[in-house]
């Protein structure tokens, strides 16, 4: 980034190298042309795969012309692998040879300004009956063992416990407190990373559940004394062909953009995990 040679980047999500370079080549009003014979790979003959495997630990660049090497050499620095595996075209398609053959000759707008835009069915989740009539207890040790034994008010510790979170020796907040806080080797600088949700709200109430989402983790950061800068998001729901589904999906992101709006807190990217759920 500092040496002015990238022109675009974009990590590689679910579709893998699909994804990245058609987003990024119908975003600049382009064509690509990828050589399938140049893409590291473990094993050989899979242009397929290549095309469609998930790839969370990989980047696709464009690069200025003739800057190739220049990159290439920061990342060999870095011990980190490197490719040229295609170029930029006039030709708005995206085009994959495989040795020395073209395997696919595809136009980008149907991939990615044309798909079409789902405006599923949904219906609103109906607001929860307020408490009433609440029965009192009166068996205080059983309601303390039943407290007890709840999830959500025991120790995490068995978990964060398995991870090495000293890598760097730069933890400066280490887990069980509201945020993480991490050095910037080098620097007099630290980030505050922090990641809530209360399903129950959610469920309850998707519109302030959504909300008090994005509220808990501004909180979290403010609470070790950071400035919350930006969020993401991870929006896990069920079958949104079920109108009341979709209807939580769309609860939870009306909550969640008020929310961001109020506190000037955007969220600059995430992803969607949706059919989380079993029959019946």
């Amino acid at each position: 980034m500092a040496s002015d040679a990238i022109v675009a980047i974009q990590d590689m999500g679910a579709a893998g190298l699909t994804s990245s370079s058609v987003e990024m080549a119908s975003k600049g009003g382009v064509g690509i042309e990828l050589d399938m014979n140049a893409v590291p790979c473990r094993e050989e003959g899979m242009p397929y795969e290549m095309m469609l495997s998930e790839s969370q630990e990989r980047m696709l660049m464009v690069l200025k012309p003739g800057r190739e090497a220049e990159a290439e050499a920061i990342f060999r620095k870095w011990e980190l692998d490197f490719a040229v595996i295609g170029r930029v075209t006039d030709t708005g398609h995206m085009v994959l040879t495989f040795i020395g053959e073209v395997a696919a000759d595809i136009p980008l707008a149907p991939l990615a300004d044309d798909a079409p835009c789902y405006d599923r069915p949904w219906v609103q989740t109906p607001k929860p009956a307020p408490l009433t009539d609440v029965p009192e207890s009166t068996g205080i040790a059983a309601d303390l063992l039943k407290l007890m034994a709840s999830p959500d008010l025991a120790s995490r510790r068995w978990i964060w416990e398995q991870y090495d979170h000293m890598v760097g020796a730069d933890t400066v907040q280490r887990p069980g407190g509201d945020a993480a806080v991490v050095r910037i080797h080098g620097t007099e600088k630290a980030l505050a990373i922090s990641t809530d949700v209360t399903a129950r709200y959610c469920y309850a109430d998707p519109y302030e559940g959504g909300k008090q989402a994005i509220a808990e983790c501004y909180r979290n950061l403010s609470a070790v004394g950071a400035l919350p800068l930006a969020t993401t998001d991870c929006m896990n729901f069920g079958n949104p062909q079920r109108p009341e589904i979709m209807g939580q999906f769309v609860g939870c992101i009306q909550g969640m953009a008020e929310a961001c709006k109020a506190l000037d807190f955007p969220i600059v990217s995430g992803n969607v995990s949706l059919y989380n759920e079993t029959k019946e």
